[in-house]
């Protein structure tokens, strides 16, 4: 496993942490409550990854995202953060833009998790806000890179792969569903956590369109968006045990032997 990076000890006063948590969870067993609510280890799925936003050098409380059962993270979670409400569940980038009343003036920047993937660490976090802010860029996303989609890794064929020229310059995300057989061949994939340069995001997102056969806003649209504006899109490489997301029973069977278990954890890199 690769050495831990060395992060700043400055603290960010000026990002905004915001957690999409308004999934449903319909392929999990207990579907009356939101799926972030689901317990790893004796503590919801949600309040991990809040944990590892509260040891950062984030200065914000979090915002979180609500939909269906959006009552019992309310009640779990109290006013240990803001909550607004995606009322319709249309993807995430309507996920994001349900936020755009609450957040809007009141930060430079937008760092953008999902409730149901419960391990970013705290020096992950600061890592990528770091890159962002050294780069100035208007777009800093998580990409990963796996040997194979082999054992626990085969959920992770589901990610998007990232595209690069011939300057290793981010080109396009290619989704998984979308991606031709050499396409599949690539094995750096699209974590999803994302920092946003606040100012531009809030300005696109109207942008974004649900022209696509599930009818939903993704927020991937953004980096090629902004990519095709010439606009600078960074991205830092975690690793892909960082990126493990809970949507199955197994996957979170898989998640209580592999974050917690006696698997050593990888550190980031840029």
């Amino acid at each position: 496993m690769e050495q831990k990076i060395q992060t700043s000890a400055n603290r960010f006063s000026d990002v905004c942490p915001l957690i999409l948590a308004a999934g449903q969870g319909k392929r999990m067993r207990n579907i009356n409550e939101p799926k972030v609510m689901c317990k790893l280890h004796n503590k919801s799925l949600i309040e991990h990854l809040l944990d590892h936003i509260g040891a950062s050098n984030l200065d914000i409380k979090p915002t979180v995202v609500v939909g269906h059962g959006g009552e019992f993270i309310r009640k779990q979670l109290g006013d240990s953060v803001h909550y607004v409400e995606q009322k319709k569940p249309l993807g995430t980038g309507d996920a994001v833009k349900s936020a755009r009343t609450f957040l809007e003036n009141k930060c430079g920047h937008v760092l953008v998790f999902y409730g149901d993937h419960p391990y970013v660490p705290a020096y992950v976090i600061n890592e990528l806000v770091s890159v962002h802010k050294g780069r100035e860029a208007t777009i800093t996303m998580t990409t990963t890179v796996v040997p194979d989609f082999e054992a626990w890794r085969k959920d992770l064929d589901a990610y998007g792969r990232i595209v690069r020229d011939h300057d290793d310059t981010i080109e396009r995300i290619v989704e998984s569903k979308d991606a031709t057989e050499d396409e599949k061949k690539i094995h750096e994939l699209n974590v999803g956590y994302y920092c946003f340069e606040a100012q531009w995001l809030w300005k696109n997102i109207d942008e974004l369109s649900n022209s696509n056969t599930q009818g939903e806003y993704y927020l991937t649209d953004l980096v090629q968006m902004a990519i095709k504006l010439g606009k600078k899109v960074t991205s830092l490489t975690i690793d892909p045990i960082v990126s493990i997301g809970v949507n199955t029973e197994e996957q979170l069977q898989q998640a209580q032997k592999l974050l917690y278990g006696k698997m050593g954890l990888g550190a980031a890199h840029s």
